[in-house]
């Protein structure tokens, strides 16, 4: 599990919309995995999966800085012997630990595709763009996008902050929307890598998404996020960007859903 933490930590991701299942052992009952999911209740700790099942924890977890309503990655086990999963479970009854609240972002209309926002590169999204497209981000719903950003820090994550913008002239007139990654921070000199799960980031793309359906009158095919990754190591000064922008691209979903 503390793979998840490194730069292979995208497999966490293949996971969001299901549920992963597995004992280290087949004659072990203890079951082990991770997802992402929305906190429905502090106390005792309750998870929503994007597929419907509620995680509760069995242990008492720290919640400092976890609101109701927020997104947070956690690590979790049960005992297989004592809890029977099936297709039909929707309550699960396990150890929560690893509880990482994600970054929080939108997508906003801006003529310049947010340029005067960004201040700093990235080193890029997911394992890398030419991986298959459900390794570089995915939809948690049909509005919001889980995107895994691998970025440079130097002591405090928390001045580091990630929006998406879009082109409201260009938005409804392809098949894509496309969306442009800007990432701004206040530290200088940023000389570490911050990793999974640090580095997921749920973004709000209901607005963009009803734009493009406002012009186009139909759902996007795909949605593509254009990045300014670094061409330097250990640097993400915008100096030292890549002459184009990184193309990451997945298609958007053909299921309906509610705005949430």
């Amino acid at each position: 599990m503390k793979t998840l933490k490194t730069n292979l930590g995208l497999m966490a991701l293949v996971a969001v919309m299901t549920l992963s299942l597995s004992a280290c052992l087949e004659d072990d009952p203890t079951v082990t995995g991770y997802n992402l999911a929305q906190v429905s209740v502090l106390t005792p700790l309750s998870l929503q999966t994007p597929g419907g099942i509620t995680f509760i924890s069995a242990n008492s977890v720290s919640t400092t800085g976890i609101m109701i309503g927020d997104y947070v990655y956690f690590d979790y086990s049960y005992d297989s012997d004592e809890q029977k999963v099936t297709d039909a479970t929707r309550e699960i009854t396990a150890s929560i630990t690893n509880v990482t609240r994600l970054n929080n972002g939108m997508a906003v209309p801006q003529a310049d595709k947010g340029e005067s926002y960004e201040t700093n590169t990235i080193v890029q999204i997911g394992t890398s763009p030419a991986a298959s497209m459900s390794q570089h981000f995915s939809f948690y719903s049909p509005y919001k996008i889980i995107v895994p950003i691998f970025y440079m820090a130097k002591e405090k994550i928390i001045e580091h902050s990630f929006m998406l913008f879009y082109d409201p002239e260009e938005v409804g007139t392809t098949g894509t929307l496309n969306l442009y990654l800007r990432h701004r921070s206040a530290e200088t000199a940023c000389d570490k890598m911050v990793y999974l799960p640090l580095g997921y980031t749920i973004f709000d793309i209901s607005t963009a998404v009803n734009d493009y359906v406002g012009v186009a009158k139909k759902n996007p095919q795909n949605v593509a996020i254009h990045a300014n990754e670094s061409n330097v190591a250990n640097n993400d000064q915008l100096e030292n960007k890549k002459s184009e922008l990184t193309v990451y691209t997945v298609a958007y979903p053909t299921t309906t859903g509610t705005l949430n």
